[in-house]
């Protein structure tokens, strides 16, 4: 009976009343260590010897229910107990030596069998323990795996007991795991708690009927490296644990900083790609059904070969419950997306783990806006895997990029994004002309509405149309063809959507944590979601097809989440101001919400502006009493206490067939004797979502989408310039790409308003 690869050792933990004659063995724990929780034998506080306890024996039995050993347990008896009483409840940890024969451990009181470990594959048991195959994991070799809890402060009192105790978060109670003197040492073995994402430990003091928790510590098991860590995180039979405060986080990583082109995470996301690509359409863990969630196009789909003419969609139970829910156009954009990301990442990682790949998986980010990284990872611009062979599931053919003429040169042009979003105080907007908001304006569950609030609206729209781009047909009348990130309805198809989606929940925990001011709304209909309101709940399945249903109220709490990012500077690095980017003037107070601020037009345009080839220009007719009521507010501050003034450009009812149109937006404001005109670029808009927008169909109007920009600061500078003509302002659109005729994009109308006191 050798001793399995002569140093292989199963802990074990168990519970008995010799008073009831009950006990339990709680868990056995593969180790290829003794246990140091198991060594900690010593005499109790009543200075008993522990050795010298009741008959309580482990007994060790072969498959076929032969004795192979007995091993006397160390008992660890509870100090606190009426006057008189024998100590009756103890704690058995003890390790045992494995052998090849060893199949079942039975716990024996006085010649009763009182509870029995027996594995479902008694015959393989400790080969598959020592893999780490089952919910109970061996660590793996130089990873940690135990945690040192403890109260190195507390001093042994005769008749005081200390209790360390856990409680993981998919149990209601808490576990008693040692019983005794103070142990600042004892180490938990993540593995003692199968299933659990984190677990709650507490040492506790008895004396009598009193006790008091002397410390506390959450662990984090889902960050841990751990056999069982990855069972726990790859198994989700019951909704995610989004506990995840403290040591072992899971961190989303730079994906230009992995270390290489194809960097193990990148690889592994490859793989796990093109394992969920074969599975069926209807199969709620196939990566065709995940992007049904956000959006779907019959036309599209098949055109472009992501559904088999006669293939069938989900059940209709399915579609209604899973399929066409992004929230675009709604104060719910930001929380929606994050359980979306929440939830594949899961899928993702799951299918890592059953194809060989690490457990601490985490999808990668990509930040744009750093130096030299706004151009597509390598590893999703090449047809080939890292061997050369071709079939790479991240390479999309229809991702263009943002030249038509140079097809597959895909990058982001800085000069067509920024950051102003991150500027913006107020999480929530409104739809009167005014700032939208950081996060949107308030809706009920809206899959595609027409205002988009300031973070969606800049980068997430631009990006969406440059890196998706369009294909240009010769033909007179052909409409431009959206590649599959420029189209709410293909985007989730694209594997590079993900890590732009990333990059954008890492921008909201970014502004989040910029500056005090910068809070998530507190109405019940937002923490709640649109469930509260009687409308669809946010939902998407676990690896294992069961539905997770989740609120904004969770995604709010990043904290408990169970993941981070490597870094939070928007850009990359320390941010600097951006030319336009609005500041809160000396004095004005930083409202909550936008909605109590009057709202009113300075002027607007007299046509609908169509918009073709290059871009457009257009003017707008200022009144001259409301043009001067808001250069003299601008000029005198706000009074204390007040609102600061601010002036929006607005674009409204912009229709048409181009969802990868960016335009670039320019203000001119004419000079007066013969001064030059003064030209300031204002922020630029992405037409994503536009055809759709611009289709009447269910929900839809066909009023198409538009956008507000913050002209404070421009407009400022012109209200105060006496070489300006105060009559009208000029608007300039120009495009990044061409915008063909046959698109029919149009702005139904160009506005200036005030919003202030």
């Amino acid at each position: 009976m050798a001793e399995r690869e002569g140093n292989a050792f199963a802990h074990v933990v168990a519970n008995i009343d010799t008073a009831s004659s009950e006990g339990r063995i709680r868990y056995v724990l593969p180790s290829r260590m003794r246990t140091g929780s198991a060594q900690q034998a010593a005499p109790s506080a009543a200075g008993r010897d522990l050795n010298m306890g009741p008959d309580v024996r482990l007994i060790l039995k072969d498959v076929n229910g032969q004795t192979i050993s007995e091993v006397r347990p160390e008992l660890r008896f509870e100090a606190c107990h009426d006057e008189g009483e024998t100590p009756h409840r103890a704690i058995i940890q003890q390790d045992i030596a494995v052998t090849d024969a060893l199949s079942q451990i039975e716990l024996v009181y006085q010649g009763k069998m009182l509870d029995a470990f027996k594995p479902s594959s008694a015959a393989t048991v400790l080969d598959r323990q020592l893999r780490g195959t089952m919910t109970l994991g061996l660590p793996q070799p130089g990873r940690l795996n135990r945690f040192t809890v403890g109260a190195p402060h507390v001093e042994q009192r005769a008749g005081v007991s200390y209790l360390i105790q856990a409680k993981p978060d998919n149990a209601d109670q808490w576990q008693t795991l040692a019983v005794g003197r103070p142990t600042p040492d004892f180490e938990v073995d993540q593995n003692q708690f199968p299933g659990a994402s984190s677990v709650d430990i507490r040492v506790t003091q008895n004396a009598g009927f009193q006790s008091q928790t002397l410390a506390e510590k959450r662990i984090n098991l889902a960050g841990a490296h751990s056999p069982a860590a990855a069972s726990a995180r790859a198994s989700t039979a019951s909704a995610p644990q989004l506990g995840g405060r403290g040591e072992g986080m899971l961190v989303r990583q730079n994906i230009w900083e992995l270390g290489g082109d194809w960097a193990d995470p990148i690889l592994w996301y490859a793989r796990a790609v093109g394992a969920l690509r074969a599975k069926p359409l209807n199969d709620r863990t196939s990566w065709r059904f995940w992007a049904g969630m956000h959006g779907y196009h019959q036309g599209l789909w098949q055109f472009y070969g992501y559904q088999a003419l006669d293939e069938q969609l989900p059940a209709k139970a399915d579609f209604d419950q899973f399929w066409l829910q992004c929230q675009h156009g709604s104060w719910y954009f930001l929380p929606w997306h994050r359980g979306y990301l929440i939830g594949f990442e899961k899928l993702i990682r799951a299918t890592v783990v059953q194809l060989g790949g690490p457990a601490d998986w985490t999808l990668p980010y990509w930040n744009y806006f750093k130096a030299g990284q706004n151009g597509l990872p390598p590893a999703f611009g090449s047809k080939d895997w890292p061997d050369g062979t071709g079939n790479n599931p991240l390479f999309i053919e229809q991702r263009w990029g943002p030249d038509p003429s140079q097809p597959g040169n895909v990058f982001v042009p800085l000069e067509a994004v920024n950051l102003d979003a991150m500027d913006v105080h107020e999480f929530t907007g409104v739809a009167s002309g005014g700032d939208r908001g950081f996060g949107g304006i308030d809706t009920g569950f809206e899959h595609g509405g027409a205002m988009h609030g300031d973070i969606e609206g800049q980068p997430h729209d631009q990006v969406h149309g440059l890196v998706g781009g369009e294909m240009l047909f010769p033909e007179a009348g052909t409409r431009p063809l959206p590649g599959l990130m420029s189209s709410p309805v293909t985007a989730g198809l694209d594997p590079i959507f993900w890590l732009h989606h990333a990059n954008i929940d890492r921008l909201w925990q970014s502004w989040r944590q910029s500056d005090g001011r910068n809070t998530d709304p507190e109405e019940t209909s937002w923490k709640k979601g649109p469930a509260s309101l009687g409308q669809h709940a946010f939902v998407v399945p676990l690896p294992d097809g069961s539905p997770w249903e989740f609120t904004p109220e969770q995604m709010s709490d990043f904290a408990g989440l169970g993941y981070t990012y490597s870094d939070f500077s928007p850009a990359g690095t320390p941010l600097a101001p951006v030319a336009g980017m609005r500041a809160t003037p000396s004095g004005a107070v930083a409202m909550p919400k936008s909605t109590g601020a009057a709202i009113e037009v300075v002027g607007a345009s007299a046509h609908a502006l169509p918009v073709a080839g290059k871009g457009a220009e257009t003017s707008v007719q200022l009144d001259t009493h409301m043009h001067a009521k808001v250069a003299g507010r601008l000029a005198a501050g706000p009074a204390p206490g007040a609102r600061a003034e601010q002036v929006f450009l607005n674009l409204e009812n912009v229709r048409g067939y181009s969802d990868a149109t960016v335009l670039q937006v320019y203000m001119q404001f004419a000079g007066k004797d013969g001064a030059p005109t003064i030209e300031r670029q204002v922020g630029s808009i992405g037409l994503f979502g536009v055809t759709k927008a611009t289709e009447t169909d269910a929900g839809h109007t066909g009023d198409g989408l538009s956008y507000v920009l913050n002209i404070t600061k421009p407009y400022q500078e012109f209200a105060g310039s006496v070489n300006v003509d105060p009559a009208k302002v000029g608007v300039r659109l120009q495009a990044v790409a061409p915008v063909q005729q046959s698109a029919d994009v149009s702005v139904g109308r160009i506005s200036i308003v005030r919003q202030g006191d």
